[in-house]
């Protein structure tokens, strides 16, 4: 008798971030927030997949903790909170002078500690598990813990313990996406207007007709949107399309 062939195809994974299309093979929904977005495959070899994950979720930490210190002291010095450097804009922390130390000093130390603490990080990538000894101090992270959940100290309520790990993973990485983008918004938002994003928000809540994306895109861009004594603005009354409430 001949011999039967069974034949077995995978489904294709759908890609969340576009419905109706494929997700690259090499993203196969393992890694923590995968949406199946890579259009130029840069992560099909998988030591780059493996360096791109890593450096998303350590600069998806970074700007969560930039976006919160960018607006926490504006934030408490509308308060009434006090404390060196306290109403200070996020743009001008930079070149204040009134903190307990000079800002040279606090950016070389910035530099060493970060310097560092990414170094561990890069050999730990590069070699995982070459980082897990402290060389100072009697600590070890744990052998079993992933790449960038170090886990031990830096887990001290154990929540990385329990059977929600996989769900704290995704939402880390959601609000770290959404914290870059926010730090990217405030970048746009002080080149914009000249404020912080609490004197934005402020005005916007003040003023919302006049004070919002569009006036501000229209502003800088192409017309004073709320000036309805331009030469433009009877003509397009006049022609009975758009503005028809006023």
């Amino acid at each position: 008798p001949r011999a039967r062939v069974s034949r077995v195809a995978a489904a294709a994974k759908e890609a969340a971030w576009a419905p109706g299309n494929e997700s690259p093979v090499h993203l196969d929904g393992t890694l923590p927030g995968d949406m199946g977005f890579d259009p130029l495959n840069l992560g099909e070899d998988p030591q780059n997949l493996a360096w791109y994950s890593a450096a998303e979720l350590i600069h998806a930490r970074f700007a969560m903790l930039a976006s919160a210190g960018a607006v926490a002291p504006a934030l408490f010095g509308k308060l009434g909170v006090s404390w060196p450097g306290a109403g200070v804009e996020w743009y001008e922390m930079g070149t204040y002078d009134g903190y307990w130390i000079s800002t040279n000093t606090l950016l070389t130390v910035q530099f060493l500690f970060m310097g560092w603490a990414e170094t561990r990080r890069y050999m730990d990538l590069k070699n995982p598990g070459s980082a897990n000894q402290d060389p100072f101090f009697d600590y070890k992270v744990s052998e079993t813990d992933a790449i960038g959940y170090p886990g031990s100290a830096f887990d001290p309520l154990g929540r990385g313990k329990g059977s929600d790990l996989a769900a704290l993973k995704l939402k880390e990485i959601k609000n770290g996406r959404l914290a870059m983008l926010c730090t990217i918004a405030l970048y746009a938002q002080y080149a914009a207007t000249g404020v912080g994003p609490l004197d934005n928000l402020g005005a916007h809540l003040a003023d919302p007709w006049n004070n919002n994306i569009i006036t501000t895109f229209s502003d800088a861009f192409i017309w004073d949107y709320s000036d309805l004594s331009q030469s433009w603005v009877a003509p397009v009354l006049g022609s009975g399309v758009g503005y028809p409430a006023l």
